[in-house]
């Protein structure tokens, strides 16, 4: 009876075994495609179709954006005080005026990613690829008028300054921008390809935008025409400003010194995906 029993448990394991062996999926090449949703950080909602490469890779390519916003900024909407124009003769000082400003962040990418998984029949996955599309990720425009005279408005503070004037629609627009084609590197859980009908995964990694640079659509005086002008960090020097106590260069210079800091970007999203064929 006791060796009736053990067999038993042997073929019993046998079949599970023989079971789950049946149950491994042998993937081709392109023989297979998936589609996924996602919603995550940074890289906003995204859609994507995936296909195998053998049994340890797969590849997805698609979309993701992030909708525009418009945030409710007191500070901008309140307005700004900066100064323009030659100095008085008599005080020294330029004239100052209060500009409003609206701000919109949004943006919108294509995606090529590969996942390896190093192990077979095991959901981990190391990623790597790129996103490519929108450089401007937040935009400004002055929603009042813009004051200037004589030299026009002053950027930066030291021997490289330039001046410039409103566009000749009266505006000057401003962008914070990072590189078009962004490099993707990271890690994740769930196949590209589901296995079943539907799977639930998740991808965790860094996008590599490079140093983030502020622009101005202004008219420049030198050429004598609309463009954009790139405000380098240079243009201010931090002793400077110190010095003068300037709060709008103060500002500009810290706010160059801060975007620098940040030339990769988190990402984390949660994807859902679909079994086609």
């Amino acid at each position: 009876m006791k060796k009736l029993s053990i067999l038993f448990v042997i073929a019993v394991l046998a079949t599970t075994q023989n079971a789950q062996a049946q149950k491994v999926e042998d993937f081709g090449y392109f023989d297979h495609l998936g589609a996924a949703v996602s919603v995550g950080v940074i890289d906003g909602l995204g859609i994507d179709v995936a296909a195998p490469i053998g049994n340890y890779v797969h590849v997805r390519a698609g979309v993701s954006w992030m909708p525009t916003i418009t945030p409710s900024i007191k500070s901008l909407e309140e307005g700004f005080t900066y100064e323009y124009g030659k100095k008085d003769p008599v005080t020294g000082k330029r004239p100052e005026n209060t500009l409003k400003a609206e701000v919109s962040a949004g943006w919108i990418n294509g995606k090529l990613l590969f996942d390896v998984y190093p192990f077979r029949n095991v959901a981990f996955r190391i990623t790597a690829g790129f996103y490519a599309g929108t450089s401007a990720l937040v935009k400004a425009h002055n929603t009042s008028p813009v004051k200037l005279q004589g030299e026009g408005f002053i950027l930066g503070n030291t021997s490289e300054q330039k001046y410039v004037y409103p566009d000749d629609n009266e505006n000057i627009k401003i962008e914070a921008r990072v590189n078009a084609f962004k490099p993707y590197v990271g890690i994740g859980y769930g196949y590209a390809v589901p296995k079943s009908r539907v799977n639930v995964g998740f991808d965790l990694g860094v996008m590599f935008w490079g140093t983030p640079s502020g622009w101005i659509y202004a008219k420049d005086l030198d050429a004598d025409e609309d463009k954009w002008m790139e405000v380098k960090k240079s243009l201010y020097d931090e002793t400077i400003i110190d010095q003068t106590n300037n709060e709008t260069d103060r500002g500009i210079y810290d706010g160059l010194t801060i975007a620098s800091k940040f030339k990769v970007a988190p990402i984390l999203n949660i994807r859902v995906g679909f079994r086609i064929f």
